[in-house]
This record gives structure tokens, sequence and C-alpha cells, in this order.
């Protein structure tokens, strides 16, 4: 009994790191958003609905593939893989054996969130450990982790980029005086089936890391050369698999800007969507707010407030604790993390609006930063770090009783700030609860029957990129997944567009023609191709309006009951 009690001791803080996890996701309404058959909030979101029909495509693909990540039915004119549609890899292979005994409408996007939350509690709680024993600084530590802004912002903006304790355990091992390669190996091969950003972020900690160790001889070298391989092959072979490597992925993406010098005050667009509660809005031009938007990394007035004080502690030069214990360990993330800071600025170095320096990138590095379309992003590793080495002056400073009462008031500082973010939150999770698709007509179960592929043809000139916010796309793609049938073009992070342009151009001329492929039926949005339909050659093909869209079902003898509404206009 007393063995019981005495591990209950030592374990309370860590429960206590999880229990503060458990209820962070409470309160950023987790509530809503764990069944796994509530998917409004899913379709309804912005890049969410992509991320949860890649997965429902992808359970009814064969496993008989390669890449095992391919995705041929969602967006088949330029197939991609579930990498490009960032349906966190992980979960979706775990899940997919067990697909035919789910619901026809399943998202795992609400577990995965709430195990962000807990894994965000957890290494942080971790990493405050690597400042100190003492459990209260500990849990006030990962208290500041699980407010962090760069975390909640992307929790249902984008769930695969909640995974941000991948860095942070990437930032702990990098700290650790022993070298764990296995630890480290299992890491990147997670990080490489949640999301491409942040196995880049840990994979630079790590190698940066690897090179201190050789440098300082504090491992042997052929142990570090031997894991660094086995891991690089292990995570090559992964990638390979999870279809990082089909030419869609490698395609060049409009660039979505710059990291911002201002970004730790600044505190998002202005009005509903401002994070603080407490500061004024930053006011930014449309140009500069899109740039900054994907580096958004506001720090809360708690933060700042941290940042202030440790700054201040510095300038006095006092006499510090032994807080940070091998100081060298600290170089190798504090280089990777400036080096990936420096990534985001990319080639414009900006203060708000005003444009401080521009230069141009050497050939390998611009297209390497291309390549990385929303490079912002790489600022997340300095931004855990700076928060870490805070806590640690204010600890090493301070001592632990006086540090436990500003860490306390900070924190609370920093949980009113985002209270207002919080609330707003919880009102736009509640108004999306459920999801009703607008396609209700008798005709489209019909169609079902007798089709096995839908083409969405959005007005011309539109960018692929953004098809995934038009509602009838989402609504159509969504019909054709639950009646087995596959779509011509789907909302990826990377799209080949040549070959999707060259698709388009061939089914225009056939539509014009009046010819069609076989059993495949159109909708089209593009108001000048379908008049061309309309005075095209009859074949025995439907044309009208189903549910507000322009429908082209060929020889649909028997299929629809409707009349034609529209004729012919020439002109």
């Amino acid at each position: 009994m007393n063995h019981h009690r005495e591990s209950l001791r030592n374990n309370a803080p860590a429960i206590g790191a999880l229990l503060l996890g458990l209820l962070a996701f409470v309160a950023w309404d987790g509530g809503h958003v764990l069944s796994p058959v509530h998917v409004g909030w899913v379709m309804s979101g912005w890049d969410t609905p992509t991320h949860y029909l890649g997965w429902e495509y992808f359970r009814h693909a064969p496993w008989w593939q390669w890449p095992v990540g391919a995705n041929p039915s969602y967006g088949s004119d330029a197939p991609g893989t579930i990498v490009l549609a960032d349906v966190v890899p992980l979960l979706a292979f775990a899940l997919k054996p067990f697909s035919a005994w789910l619901p026809a409408d399943f998202q795992y996007l609400g577990f995965w969130i709430f195990c962000c939350f807990m894994l965000q509690a957890w290494f942080g709680y971790r990493l405050s450990g690597r400042l100190t024993f003492d459990p209260w600084i500990r849990l006030l530590g990962c208290g500041f982790f699980l407010a962090s802004s760069i975390f909640l912002m992307r929790v249902y903006l984008h769930p695969a980029l909640a995974g941000q304790w991948i860095v942070l355990a990437a930032l702990y091992l990098s700290l650790d005086q022993r070298w764990r390669p296995w630890s480290w190996g299992v890491l990147l091969v997670a990080a490489s089936l949640v999301h491409a950003y942040l196995l880049v972020m840990a994979g630079a900690i790590w190698s940066v890391a690897i090179a201190g160790r050789a440098l300082r001889r504090t491992e042997r070298l052929p142990r570090l050369a031997c894991s660094m391989v086995l891991t690089l092959v292990a995570v090559v072979l992964v990638m390979w698999a999870a279809g990082y490597f089909v030419p869609s992925s490698i395609e060049s993406a409009p660039n979505v800007g710059h990291a911002n010098l201002l970004t730790p005050v600044w505190t998002g667009s202005c009005g509903s969507e401002q994070w603080s509660s407490m500061l004024p809005c930053l006011p930014l031009t449309s140009e500069v707010a899109l740039k900054s938007g994907e580096g958004f990394g506001y720090f809360g007035l708690g933060y700042l407030l941290l940042v202030l004080l440790a700054l201040i502690l510095l300038a006095q030069r006092r006499r510090a604790e032994p807080v940070f214990t091998a100081n060298w360990l600290w170089k190798p993330p504090l280089l990777a993390s400036l080096a990936l800071l420096a990534f985001a600025f990319g080639n414009e170095i900006r203060a708000g609006n005003h444009l401080l320096l521009s230069f141009r990138l050497p050939g390998p590095i611009e297209r390497l930063w291309e390549m990385f379309r929303a490079a912002p992003r790489m600022e997340w590793p300095m931004w855990y770090l700076l928060l870490l080495l805070s806590l640690g002056v204010v600890v090493s400073r301070l001592g632990v009783r006086c540090s436990r009462a500003a860490l306390t008031f900070a924190l609370i500082v920093q949980c009113v700030d985002l209270s207002g973010m919080a609330n707003h939150v919880h009102r736009d999770i509640a108004e999306r609860s459920h999801y009703r698709s607008v396609l209700k007509a008798p005709a489209w179960k019909s169609m079902a029957g007798n089709y096995k592929h839908v083409v969405y043809l959005s007005t011309a000139g539109f960018s692929p990129y953004l098809v995934g916010w038009i509602p009838h796309y989402k609504n159509l793609a969504h019909y054709a997944v639950l009646h087995g049938m596959s779509i011509n073009t789907a909302y990826l992070a990377r799209l080949n567009l040549s070959r999707l342009a060259a698709a388009r151009t061939r089914r225009e001329a056939l539509l014009a023609e009046g010819k069609s492929e076989a059993d495949t039926f159109y909708v089209v949005e593009d108001a000048a191709l379908w008049s061309k339909v309309l005075c095209a050659h009859d074949y025995g093909q439907w044309h009208g309006n189903i549910d507000g869209l322009s429908v082209l079902l060929p020889e649909s003898s028997g299929i629809v009951d409707l009349p034609r509404p529209e004729s012919c206009q020439a002109d």
C-alpha cells in the first residue's frame, strides 16, 4: 500500500499535466468534435473538408497499390496521395483495415486533436523538466505550451499541423545528455506520417544535434553515423510508401508569404478573428496580412510579459541558479531554430507593413524556399524555444518561490488574453454541429446507380487550389464518395496544373461536340461552357438543373424524369 501511495505521489505531477491537457481540450470546445460521426464541423471548415474527404476516398481504395497512400479516386485527372490531402496518414493507415466496420461518415480528426492536446501537455511538461525539478513550475510551463496561439490556431483550421508536439519532442530529445537514436527514429517516422512541415522542423533539429555531438565527440562517430543512416532509410521508405514522391508532390505552388518581425504582437485580423482580448489590433494591409498569415505567431500577453521579465532579469546580471545544465546542449536546437527562422523570412524582411529589406536568394535556396510555399511556419521551433528559454531565465534568476508567483500571474494573463478567441471558437463549432447536403433531389440516387465517375467543371480561370472552398464542390465530392464514385478534381496541397489543364481542354472539346466519357456525368459551373453544352449535337443526353447545379447526363434514358429547363441560345 505504501509503495502504491509513493508511486502515485511521484507520478502526480505528470498526471496533473495530462489533466491540464484534457482541460484545455474541453475548454477549446473538444466536446463538440470528439464524436467520430459528427462531421458538420469538418465539412464546414476551410481546409478540413479535404482532410476528411481525402480519408473517405482513401478508405475505399485498394491496399495493393504503390504507393500505399495513393488516392486515385480523389482527383482522378491528376491523382494525388493522402499526404497531399493532409489526412494525418498515421491514423489513416491505422484505421483503414477496419473501414468496413466503420460508419459511412466517420471522422477521426476530433480524436487526433484530442491526442495533440494530450501530447502537447506531456512534452510541454517534460520540456519544462529540463529547467527544474519543481513540479509546480513544470505544470505552469506545461500550461504555457498549451496556451500557445500557434498551436490553438491550427486545431480546427489545419488539424495535421496541430501536431506541434513533434517539435516539442524534438527539442526535448536534443536537450537530453544521452543520445537516444531509437526515440529519434520513431519521432521522425511519426512526423513523416503527420505532416511534411513538422518533419522538416524535427529533422533540422535532429541533424544539427547529430552534428553537435559529432563535433564534441560525446558519442562514438560510428554509432552516430549508423543511427543517422538507419533513421534516414526508415524515414525515406515510409515517405515513399505514404506518397511523398509522386510527381504532384514536387510541383511548385503559389507561395503564401514571409515571416514578419512584428509577428509576436500581431493579434491577427481585426474583428472577430482577433486573438487578443487585451491588446489593440495591429492594422496590416490585406496584402501583408495574407503574406504573414501562415506565419501567425502572436505570443499572447502572458508570454510577452514573460519575455519582458526575462530580459529585465538578464540586464541585472544577477548570479543565476545552475538551471541551464550542459549549456552546449542548447546550441544545436538554437542554431537549427535560427536557421529555420531565417528560412521563414525568405527574401523579405518586414516590420508590419514596412518593407525593410528585399534581396535575391541564391538559386538552390530559392528553389527550396519555393517548394515550401508556407515557409513562415518554419518559425515555430524558435517560437517554442524562446518560450522555454524565457521560462529558464525566470526560474534561474528568481528562485523557486518567486518563479511560481511570477509564472502563475503570467499564465493567468495569457489565458485571459486568449479567452475571447476561445469564446469565438465555441460559438463557431456549435453552429457547425451538423452537416446536411443540399443534394436532395431523387435524381441523385438514380445517378449513383448508373455512373461511376463525376466530373466537376468550375468557372474557367478559377484556381484549382481554391476548388475546395466552393460549397457545391464539397457537396458533390461528399456525394460521390458516399456512393462509391470517383471525382475528377481534388483540393490538395500540390497539384499538377499542366495535367489538369490538359484534361479540361480535352473534356471541353468533347462536350462541345456532344460527346462524353463512359460511366461519367458532369456538373458544369462554367457559364460559357454550359452554353456550348446546350448547343451541342444531342446524342440522347439530358442536360438541366438539379438542386441548383447544371448537370449533363449522357445516355440518361430512364435515369431521371425531369424536363429540360434550358435550350440553346446560339450567338
